[in-house]
């Protein structure tokens, strides 16, 4: 059996009616003002934004760039690159000696 069946119903004065009133606020009751961010026009441009930020980076990893392959510089002389630079200053010596004075 609920409690409000069992009490019958009493009728509030005026003067209890003014004073919730006043409490409240009183007179018409205005929408709040809307907070910001909360404009529909700002997530659907952040959502854009997101998505177009999303499929970017997606096509960006599914397509890697090609990597050029690595630069190696030997700094010490091999036995064939040391025999080679014999052979060229054999051979500027030779024409050296060859060339003619003009």
């Amino acid at each position: 059996m609920p409690l409000t069946a069992a009490i019958a119903p009493v009728q509030p004065s005026g003067e209890v009616w003014r004073r919730i009133s006043e409490r409240i606020g009183g007179g018409e009751a205005k929408p709040p003002a809307p907070a910001p961010g909360t404009r529909l026009a700002f997530w659907r441009g952040l959502a854009a934004f997101a998505s177009v930020a999303a499929i970017g980076l997606a096509v960006l990893l599914a397509n890697p760039s090609a990597v050029p392959p690595p630069i190696v510089v030997v700094l010490a002389p091999t036995g064939s690159a040391r025999q080679a630079r014999r052979r060229r200053r054999r051979s500027s010596r030779a024409s050296a000696a060859t060339a003619r004075p003009w």
